[in-house]
């Protein structure tokens, strides 16, 4: 018999950490960011970071002793509004969310936990329903976006962030054919000029000490990169320690790939990436700017591609965002979309006046192009 238990306290979420991780073998990960790993971390990281503390729901469906299925929830409140929304969709870029589940029973232990009494009392209690950065293939996109959806609830669908991915080819020298000419002949100068000096030297961590200082060069580099052209970035110091905890678990499970460039004993160029569910994710980057003629980024993350090529990875993700460097290196996207679900009166009017001045931003810009 089909039983949903919520966690809503931290030892209760330790200690469910065995259970999902058996699920997360049995539904084989395309991603970190529906591991245990990577929520528990973020959740001992983050939640005191808000104001009031944030209410975690983790759902849970379970046929007997066997987990089915996880939906990460917590509520928070923002100017005076109660949300739930997906857990550890705040401060980190947790792209791809989704239910926890086997592919083939996604859509259906979904609808199953969204139809339960514990969670028509949930969305009760709060204003609206908020979940980000999620794909149109996901059960969340298919069960909240159909408008048939058993919970007769109303959704709002706004394209969000762009993904830009590397289909990859089975070898180097085809992927480098893919390039344009330019950016293949600019490519191949700078790697032979890294190569040809005596004092430079890549590598990737293998070793839990090398994590500290690799970790601390990739913050200190990616600032010093964002002041060098007079722009803020939002990877400060204070996510710091979330990411250091995660690259040591992360390496336990083989999931992390951190590259390093070095100047004799000088990092200057450090890349941040995961391996997971055959791809390889670029996740951050940083860079000293006293190297800029030797193009320490595009040498990483050539370096990147090629070990992801060599582990015969199909897809290189550079995942959220379309700065215009990675349409040098590919023109296929993925979209992402938030939804929100009004749960409230208060919720439907706040929602329906985001929606209307939205319309009033787009409608201007578009006229004052004219």
């Amino acid at each position: 018999m089909q039983e949903i238990k919520i966690i809503r306290t931290s030892d209760e979420f330790l200690a469910l950490k065995s259970v999902w991780q058996d699920l997360e073998t049995r539904c084989n990960l395309s991603h970190p960011f529906l591991s245990w790993e990577w929520h528990y971390s973020w959740w001992m990281q983050y939640k005191n970071s808000f104001k009031p503390e944030a209410d975690l729901q983790i759902f849970c469906l379970y046929n007997s002793d066997q987990l089915l299925a996880i939906l990460p929830l917590m509520i928070i409140k923002k100017s005076g509004l109660k949300i739930l929304q997906l857990l550890s969709t705040e401060i980190e870029p947790t792209d791809y969310m989704d239910i926890l589940a086997t592919e083939e029973h996604r859509d259906f232990y979904l609808q199953t936990i969204i139809e339960s009494v514990q969670f028509r009392i949930l969305i009760r209690s709060v204003d609206y329903i908020w979940i980000k950065q999620i794909s149109d293939n996901s059960a969340l996109f298919h069960i909240f976006a159909s408008t048939q959806n058993s919970a007769s609830l109303k959704t709002f669908i706004y394209p969000s962030k762009i993904c830009p991915f590397i289909d990859l080819p089975q070898t180097e020298d085809e992927f480098l054919k893919q390039l344009s000419q330019n950016m293949r002949s600019g490519l191949k100068r700078q790697i032979n000029k890294i190569n040809k000096s005596e004092n430079f030297h890549s590598y990737i961590i293998s070793d839990p000490a090398q994590i500290e200082p690799a970790v601390n060069s990739l913050f200190r580099l990616h600032q010093a990169r964002f002041e060098d052209k007079n722009k803020q970035t939002g990877f400060l110091p204070r996510r710091m320690e979330f990411h250091m905890d995660l690259a040591r678990l992360f390496l336990e499970k083989g999931w992390l790939k951190l590259f390093v460039l070095q100047d004799n004993d000088k990092d200057f160029g450090v890349l941040y990436c995961y391996q997971v569910g055959g791809k390889m994710m670029y996740v951050q980057g940083g860079f000293d700017p006293d190297y800029q003629a030797y193009a320490p980024g595009n040498y990483l993350l050539m370096r990147a591609i090629r070990t992801a090529i060599e582990n015969h990875l199909p897809l290189f993700d550079f995942m959220r965002g379309d700065e215009s460097y990675k349409s040098k290196w590919t023109n296929l996207k993925l979209q992402l979309y938030d939804l929100y679900i009004p749960s409230s009166l208060r919720g439907m009017v706040f929602l329906v006046s985001v929606k209307f001045v939205n319309q009033v931003k787009k409608f201007l810009k578009k006229f004052l192009r004219k």
